[in-house]
């Protein structure tokens, strides 16, 4: 009888396992799957930029007992804020600092076009699963973004974007 019973109880375990797994598990995207309709990929036209500087700084230390030390640093850091397109009729406002962007010059481009180029290993996740509110705001995504493509003419580049001199 106690044979019996081990069986029944063996191949219930495994009958409700392998039920579990075919129903409540549901297939997992990857993040670069989950994303692909909200535009965020590919070549976006861009309808507005402007250049600014900020400000940073950082502070660090320890003290014990009244005693220690303060180190800090302050910069300034140019970004680039642009208006662009991840579909027609949708704009998103975004910036990102000079070092974030790689310019190609194209004098074919009447309009100038951004493309986000992410971390490919991020990409390829499927570590979360992003609900469609968190999907709405495109920004949330750009801390994954490697370097920012943007194809522009020279006279566009010239008179849109300020370039920082190099001394």
């Amino acid at each position: 009888m106690k044979r019996v019973d081990f069986l029944f109880v063996f191949v219930l375990f495994f009958g409700v396992f392998a039920c579990s797994k075919a129903i409540f598990h549901e297939e997992q995207l990857t993040h670069e799957e989950q994303l692909t309709e909200t535009g965020l990929f590919g070549e976006h036209q861009l309808k507005r930029i402007e250049s600014f500087a900020s400000v940073t700084g950082s502070v660090a230390g320890g003290f014990f007992l009244g005693i220690g030390s303060v180190n800090g640093a302050i910069g300034s850091v140019y970004n680039l804020q642009f208006w662009w397109e991840p579909k027609p009729g949708e704009l998103v406002v975004t910036n990102f600092p000079y070092s974030k962007f790689r310019f190609i010059i194209d004098d074919t481009k009447t309009i100038p076009t951004a493309e986000f180029l992410f971390d490919e290993r991020w990409l390829k996740s499927e570590r979360f699963k992003f609900d469609e509110t968190y999907k709405y705001n495109l920004n949330n995504f750009m801390n994954q973004v490697v370097v920012v493509k943007i194809k522009i003419s020279q006279t566009t580049l010239e008179k849109e974007v300020y370039l920082p001199r190099i001394q």
